[in-house]
C-alpha cells in the first residue's frame, strides 16, 4: 500500500481526488509551515513530491488559482477593520454568520449543494435573471453545456451574444470552445438557465445606511460566493464546452500557442479610425458634459463671489471684516477650508484669537460683482459693450483667457481689429 502525505487545503483536496494515481490507495494530507512535506521529508516549494522511501511515489499536481484564497483573505481583512459598531458586525447579524463559515459549510449548509444531482434536475429557468447566480447553457440532448457565474446573469447572457457577433479577435474567441458551439449548432440548440440564484448581501442590506466601506465588503461577498459556487459546479459537472477547469482564469488564457500567434498576427498593421460622423458625436457629447460642469461651476463660484467674510467672537460682537475667504484665514492663522467649513455653520472655529464664529456679510463694496468688456475697433472706436469676459470671447471667438492674458487693458490690437478694456460695474 502507497501512501502520499499532502498538505490539507481545500483546493488541493478537489484536485488530488479528482486525478487518477492507478499505484495509490491512500491519500493523507500533513500541513507543515505552509509547505507540502512528506513525513519526515521535506520537499521544494511547489506540489511535487521528492522523496526516495518505496512508500511515496512521486506525484505533481497542477497549482490551483490562488482567487479563492486572495478573495477569502480581503473579506476577513474588510471585515476586521470595520468599526466596532458597524451593523455588518452585530453577533446577530448575517455577514457575521457567513465570515464564519469554512468554504464547505458556505457550499453544503448555505447553499444546500450536491454532488450527486444530475445537471438536469437543478437546472432551472427562474423568473428574473437580474440577480447574481451560476448560470448554464444547456444544449438540447442534455450531454454539452457551458457553466459561469456572474452578479447579473441578464447582463452576462446579453454580453455572450454581443461576443459571438462581434468582430474583433479579444470578444469573439473569449470563450472559443463554447463559441465555437454556438457558431456551429446556433443558439437555438442551447437553452439559458439558472443552476443557483446566490446571496445578494448588497440587497439584504438595502435598507441600512451604510458606508463605502461597508458596501465594499458586501459586494465583494457577493463574488466570493459566485465564486466558491461556481468552483463546486466546474468540478461536479466538468462541463464540455467550458476550458478552465477553476475559476479566476480567462477562457482565452488557455489558447495554444498557435493560436494566439495567429491572433497577435492579425492585429499587426491594424489602424483603427474613427469616421468623421462618430467624431462629431464624441465631441458633441464632450462639449454638452463640459458646458454642464462649468456651468455648475460657475454657479458655486458665484454664489461667494464678492461675498464678505465677517469675523465674531462669542457674545456676536464683530472682531474683522474681510473680502475674502483666503485674508480671514490668513488674519486667523487657519487653513481657508476651515474658513470655508465653518462659514455661516453656527459651529465654533478654535483660534489663536480663541473661539470664534465665521460669518458671511454682503456682497463687499470694494469688489466688483461683475465686469463689463468695452470692446474698440481698430481705429479705437467703442462698437459695443458686453456683460462679461466670456460673453466677449463667444461674440468675438477669442478665447477669454486670451484676451484676459494678453489684450485686457493692455492696448494691444487682437487679429488686427479689436481692442478690449474693462467698465466696472458696483
Amino acid at each position: 500500500m502507497k501512501t502520499i502525505y499532502l498538505k490539507k487545503t481545500t483546493t488541493l483536496a478537489r484536485r488530488i481526488n479528482s486525478a487518477n494515481f492507478s499505484n495509490i490507495t491512500i491519500i493523507k494530507f500533513y500541513p507543515y509551515n505552509g509547505l507540502i512535506y512528506a513525513p519526515f521529508t521535506p520537499i521544494s516549494k511547489g506540489y511535487s513530491t521528492k522523496s526516495n522511501s518505496d512508500n511515496l511515489e512521486c506525484v505533481t499536481i497542477e497549482k490551483p488559482g490562488k482567487v479563492l484564497t486572495n478573495m477569502e483573505q480581503k473579506c476577513r481583512h474588510m471585515y476586521k477593520n470595520l468599526p466596532y459598531n458597524s451593523v455588518l458586525k452585530r453577533h446577530d447579524s448575517f455577514v457575521t454568520y457567513r465570515i464564519s463559515l469554512s468554504d464547505t459549510d458556505v457550499i453544503h449548509v448555505l447553499y444546500d449543494l450536491n454532488s450527486d444531482n444530475n445537471i438536469q434536475d437543478i437546472f432551472n429557468i427562474p423568473g428574473s435573471f437580474d440577480v447574481p447566480g451560476i448560470y448554464c447553457f444547456l444544449s438540447k440532448n442534455k450531454a454539452f453545456y457551458y457553466i459561469g457565474s456572474s452578479v447579473h446573469m441578464k447582463k452576462r447572457f446579453n454580453r455572450h451574444v454581443f461576443n459571438i457577433k462581434d468582430d474583433k479577435v479579444r470578444n469573439h474567441m473569449a470563450s472559443p470552445k463554447f463559441y465555437n458551439y454556438v457558431r456551429k449548432y446556433g443558439m437555438d440548440d442551447l437553452s439559458f438557465g439558472c443552476l443557483l440564484a446566490t446571496k445578494d448581501y448588497l440587497m439584504l442590506y438595502g435598507g441600512f445606511d451604510l458606508s463605502p466601506e461597508e458596501t465594499a465588503l458586501l459586494k465583494l461577498l457577493t463574488q466570493w460566493d459566485l465564486l466558491l459556487t461556481e468552483q463546486f459546479f466546474l468540478d461536479t459537472y466538468k462541463p464540455l464546452l467550458n476550458i478552465a477547469t477553476y475559476v479566476g482564469t480567462k477562457e482565452s488564457i488557455e489558447l495554444s500557442e498557435e493560436t494566439r500567434k495567429k491572433m497577435s498576427e492579425s492585429q499587426l498593421g491594424v489602424v483603427k479610425l474613427i469616421s468623421e460622423d462618430k467624431w462629431k458625436v464624441i465631441k458633441a457629447k464632450s462639449r454638452k458634459s463640459w458646458e454642464k460642469d462649468s456651468l455648475e461651476r460657475r454657479n458655486a463660484v458665484s454664489v461667494l463671489h464678492g461675498k464678505s467674510i465677517r469675523i465674531e467672537d462669542c457674545y456676536n460682537k464683530v472682531i474683522e471684516v474681510f473680502s475674502s475667504q483666503i485674508k480671514a484665514a490668513e488674519y486667523l492663522d487657519v487653513h481657508r477650508h476651515k474658513i470655508k467649513r465653518h462659514l455661516d455653520s453656527g459651529k465654533v472655529l478654535d483660534t489663536k484669537l480663541g473661539p470664534v464664529y465665521i460669518k458671511g456679510g454682503e456682497v463687499s463694496s470694494d469688489k466688483p460683482r461683475s465686469i463689463k468688456i468695452r470692446v474698440y475697433d481698430s481705429n479705437k472706436n467703442l462698437l459695443e459693450v458686453c456683460d462679461s469676459l466670456r460673453a466677449a470671447s463667444n461674440k468675438y471667438d477669442i478665447s477669454a483667457s486670451s484676451i484676459r492674458l494678453y489684450y485686457l487693458d493692455k492696448d494691444r490690437l487682437c487679429k488686427n481689429r479689436y481692442y478690449f478694456k474693462t467698465e466696472s460695474e458696483k
